[in-house]
């Protein structure tokens, strides 16, 4: 997990244990981000559980 959001790590997302947190500092950056988020899901075949 860490290697797929290396670049994104502790700027946009926060990783812990099987959670993942998207976050910005500006409201308007924040689509932008989970759109990242989303698409680097989207590539690596992966999913999220919302439980």
């Amino acid at each position: 997990m860490v290697t797929l959001f290396h670049d994104m790590m502790h700027k946009e997302i926060e990783v812990y244990v099987d959670d993942m947190i998207a976050k910005s500092k500006e409201g308007e950056d924040h689509l932008v981000n989970l759109r990242r988020l989303f698409e680097r899901l989207k590539k690596y075949k992966l999913r999220l559980n919302p439980a």
